[in-house]
């Protein structure tokens, strides 16, 4: 765990994963394509959950293996630019969107990447709350405290 100083002068705590912690969690997620590349995508390019479950089908340029992110924080607040994809995490993606084709929510045409079975209408996509309660079910199969059982810390590993 790292101390780093805040904006505010005062210390707080950095909690991040050990490289054998992270490999044990996203192995444990490959039994679900959907969150194996959800969580690929945060760690790979520092997401915020809002960040990832707001990405659309339309953010993805396969040929040119590049993702569109809008960030939403920071001096570049809401500023979107493109992002190579690695051949990792494009092989996950496009797993991910042959099996989301057969998507009730994306046959209606919902253009979400990352889609609820929950869904009500053809806007609708993962929520915040659904994300971390996934994370924190995949964090501790993987045997990690609950300090660092949250998806945030995949931005700081």
């Amino acid at each position: 765990m790292n101390m780093v100083a805040s904006w505010q002068g005062m210390t707080e705590d950095i909690h991040y994963l050990e490289e054998e912690e992270l490999d044990r969690l996203l192995n444990l997620t490959k039994k679900n394509t959907m969150h194996a590349c959800l969580f690929r995508l945060i760690y790979v390019y520092g997401l915020r959950v809002t960040e990832a479950i707001t990405l659309k089908v339309d953010n993805l340029d396969l040929e040119r293996k590049e993702i569109l992110i809008t960030r939403v924080k920071r001096k570049d607040r809401f500023r979107t630019r493109p992002y190579p994809i690695d051949e990792e995490t494009m092989k996950l993606v496009k797993q991910w969107l042959r099996k989301r084709a057969k998507h009730r929510a994306a046959k209606k045409g919902n253009p979400y990447l990352f889609l609820s079975n929950k869904s009500r209408s053809v806007e609708d996509h993962l929520s915040v709350p659904q994300v971390q309660f996934i994370f924190r079910r995949y964090a501790r199969e993987a045997g990690i405290n609950s300090k660092r059982g949250h998806v945030h810390v995949l931005r700081h590993t």
